[in-house]
């Protein structure tokens, strides 16, 4: 019989998860690199819930939600039906109203399938990616440096304009509460790429051993086209793997050939798909 096992302490449910998935963290590396990263200030700053889905005492996957309210987001590995149809009942036990679904493309669908009165659709159909090759260096101008409390509100400003470029609804104030997280945690190393002095892109990246993710990547507007993104993407990969972590990972809009070339030739390739869906209530429809 599956059941849920809920979680409020970060450091067991990243211990449980790890000797779970083991080595074979690739396809989860969003998940698993969350549920590393994850501390009690996390936890309460975004709202953030643990489960764990069991049968006959043997983990058979995870989750964890996320917000701060009004979003509840769900960040999934695979799951059968049966796991599906447990986790939901649970969700709705706890008052949880999710918002989207991050996961593997087929199982994401999967557990869309048992909200009941929600209709769900694709918000960014993403390929996993790894670092396979390189870094390959593009040549582009400019240098790497790390960012700092100094640089709190160029980051806040263009995190944000990351989030309503890519259709993210965070409100501004979320944005902030993230980026002070970033500052505050060492794991989390928030990273600008200057060109003679000026700010011209940004990315975060994480180096929680066994793995690290890269992303969000953000090039101002006016500064596109000219290789930034791919020279920084392979300055922090460089950087990650000097600190001791060899499987990097980021995510990528598969509709987005431009960005995907990129990654490409830096050395990244694709080893997944995982989709982000958006859950939207359905209408009550009145009746006589």
């Amino acid at each position: 019989m599956t059941h849920i096992e809920r979680h409020s302490d970060p450091q067991v449910f990243a211990t449980l998860t790890g000797a779970w998935l083991g080595t074979q963290y690739a396809d989860h590396n969003q998940l698993y690199n969350a549920i590393l990263r994850n501390t009690p200030q996390a936890m309460a700053a975004f709202d953030r819930r643990m489960y764990l889905i069991k049968r006959a005492d043997a983990i058979v996957g995870a989750c964890m939600i996320t917000g701060p309210l009004p979003v509840q987001s769900i960040m999934m590995t695979d799951l059968d039906e049966e796991a599906c149809a447990a986790l939901v009942a649970a969700m709705a036990e706890d008052g949880i109203t999710p918002t989207d679904i991050v996961g593997p493309m087929a199982h994401a669908w999967l557990l869309a399938r048992f909200f009941p009165g929600y209709s769900s659709h694709v918000h960014t159909a993403l390929g996993n990616f790894q670092l396979v090759t390189g870094p390959v260096c593009t040549g582009a101008a400019g240098v790497l440096r790390q960012a700092g409390v100094a640089d709190q509100a160029w980051l806040v400003q263009h995190w944000f304009d990351f989030c309503q470029e890519a259709g993210i609804a965070e409100p501004v104030e979320n944005v902030v509460r993230r980026i002070q997280l970033h500052l505050d945690a060492p794991v989390n190393i928030l990273w600008i790429w200057e060109v003679d002095g000026t700010a011209v892109a940004l990315c975060a990246a994480s180096h929680q051993p066994p793995l690290s993710r890269i992303g969000p990547v953000y090039t101002l507007p006016p500064y596109r086209g000219r290789g930034y993104a791919g020279a920084m993407v392979a300055a922090v990969s460089r950087m990650v793997r000097a600190r001791g972590v060899n499987d990097i990972f980021l995510f990528t809009d598969l509709a987005n050939p431009t960005s995907n070339g990129v990654y490409k030739r830096v050395g990244f390739a694709q080893i997944g798909e995982h989709v982000h869906l958006e859950l939207t209530p359905e209408p009550v429809t009145a009746t006589c």
